[in-house]
């Protein structure tokens, strides 16, 4: 049988059917290449991407402020919102496998110690019988609202006979942030994600 042949270029190529038989059509031929393909694409870190990775947070005196290891990684839609603005560009780009070691100043990471957020407030906002009569201890976080019944933590700081004094700041405001840590995984966030806003699923919320 003579095979059926077309040119390109300077080269001459087999017809589909004649390599493949006359069943293989150029559709299966595409199909096939792209999922391999597919099997083999990297994505890389960018916005509307989940993306997990492994990471050490310290602080300009050594402390290490936060940390995630492999085991229980940080899960996180990238450029929504979920992580800082300056730590998402950080990583943008970077491929899984990939190490990053990066610091960003305190006006990139929790902005600068505010003294506008340390305010007085009556120490009868603690009572109540649904309050733990110990709640007030001097640096516990206390989970508090604003008057729009927004959620916000807050530090006490000193404690008088009349009033409580606290401190709304973030707790590493004023904080150079040392960032190492390695891409473990990237993967396209789904419509449900974005539209709900954080990542479902392993290392996410669960409905």
């Amino acid at each position: 049988m003579r095979l059926g042949r077309r040119k390109f270029g300077a080269y001459e190529l087999c017809t589909i059917s004649t390599l493949f038989g006359p069943k293989f059509s150029g559709q299966r031929l595409l199909w096939l290449l792209a999922s391999s393909f597919i099997k083999h694409v990297k994505f890389i870190c960018c916005p509307n991407h989940v993306v997990s990775i492994s990471y050490t947070l310290s602080l300009a005196n050594g402390e290490v402020a936060d940390f995630a290891d492999a085991d229980q990684p940080l899960v996180f839609i990238h450029g929504i919102g979920q992580t800082l603005e300056a730590f998402d560009a950080q990583l943008d780009g970077l491929n899984v496998g990939d190490g990053f070691s990066f610091s960003l100043t305190a006006e990139e990471g929790y902005g600068v110690h505010d003294a506008g957020w340390i305010v007085e407030l009556p120490r009868s906002v603690f009572g109540g019988d649904d309050v733990p009569a110990d709640i007030l201890q001097l640096g516990a976080m206390l989970p508090m609202q604003d008057q729009d019944g927004n959620p916000m933590d807050g530090k006490v700081i000193e404690i008088g006979d009349e009033t409580v004094k606290m401190d709304f700041n973030h707790p590493l405001a004023g904080e150079a942030l040392n960032f190492t840590g390695s891409i473990l995984a990237v993967r396209e966030a789904t419509a449900d994600e974005l539209d709900h806003g954080h990542v479902h699923g392993e290392g996410g919320h669960h409905h």
